[in-house]
């Protein structure tokens, strides 16, 4: 997950999924780690708007993400690195990165920047497994 700390006021802890569910715990090792390390470190941080709220037909509310591309590649790139991995995201969230929120969120657009992805643990807490820096932009 990309975390998105200028959205927190529309939504706690706001991040923007990569690919989940990832591997189980039990399949992350220190090889799988410097792998994420690695390819975040090919990324370059970029800046991005967060859009207004829309509504995915028969579905949740989510901040529409521009440009869309970067995430896009991100998690193209990340699902052919990890073939294994089965996304939960394989409908609507797979075309269209997004920021969930809550149904009543009223938002004007947030200006803002990915400098980090974060390999998080889900469950009734939340917990950050890793954090992996994007790499610089080539001088």
């Amino acid at each position: 997950m990309i975390p998105v700390p200028a959205a927190d006021a529309v939504a706690v802890n706001a991040w923007i999924t990569l690919l989940d569910p990832f591997l189980p715990l039990a399949q992350v090792d220190e090889g799988v780690l410097d792998e994420l390390e690695e390819f975040f470190a090919a990324v370059t941080p970029f800046a991005f708007v967060i859009g207004e709220p829309a509504r995915f037909p028969d579905g949740p509310t989510y901040l529409p993400l521009q440009p869309s591309a970067a995430f896009r590649r991100i998690i193209v790139e990340l699902s052919r690195g990890f073939p294994e991995v089965v996304t939960a995201a394989a409908g609507f969230e797979t075309n269209m990165p997004h920021l969930l929120v809550p149904d009543s969120t009223a938002s004007e657009p947030i200006q803002t920047h990915a400098s980090e992805a974060r390999l998080l643990l889900r469950g009734d807490t939340d917990q950050v497994l890793a954090t992996f820096v994007f790499g610089t932009s080539a001088a």
